[in-house]
């Protein structure tokens, strides 16, 4: 199932697992942690978006219990030429996930001012820092965006 986009250079399509194997990583830990979790993409939603015949990113949402959702996305190195269109995109994602789910949560590695910038743009705040948790023992902070029922 192929959705167009606002932008009419990008399509989204289905993802295929052999995706992630098309991805230009932004750098070597992403790679290493991409492949390593690659088996359970076919466990989680996941969607492929793409500029013609070039792979823009994989996003995948794995639900944790039946309030919240962890969500994940993977970048190639050419999406830096459609940041607009990763914005738009994924806001209208969080809202449609944010209506299902009370909590979204997502994690970043410590070290990665650029992606931990761009959660706190969508409304995720820091809750914590996970110590020694990626695969290089590195340090990753938790973000929480949380659904507050409206009174009315």
């Amino acid at each position: 199932m192929t959705r167009k986009s606002i932008f009419p250079e990008v399509h989204q399509r289905e993802f295929d697992p052999r995706d992630v194997y098309k991805l230009r990583y932004l750098d070597d830990d992403t790679c290493r942690d991409v492949n390593n979790i690659v088996r359970d993409l076919e466990e989680m939603w996941s969607v492929s978006y793409c500029c013609g015949d070039q792979l823009l990113a994989i996003v995948c949402c794995m639900e944790v219990n039946c309030n919240t959702v962890e969500i994940w996305m993977f970048l190639d190195k050419a999406i830096r030429g459609h940041l607009r269109y990763l914005y738009a995109e994924s806001d209208r994602l969080l809202e449609s996930v944010n209506n299902l789910y009370t909590r979204i949560q997502c994690i970043v590695r410590t070290d990665w001012k650029a992606a931990n910038r761009f959660v706190q743009r969508f409304g995720f705040e820091r809750e914590g820092t996970l110590r020694c948790f990626g695969l290089n023992k590195e340090d990753y902070f938790i973000y929480s965006r949380i659904r507050v029922k409206k009174e009315g």
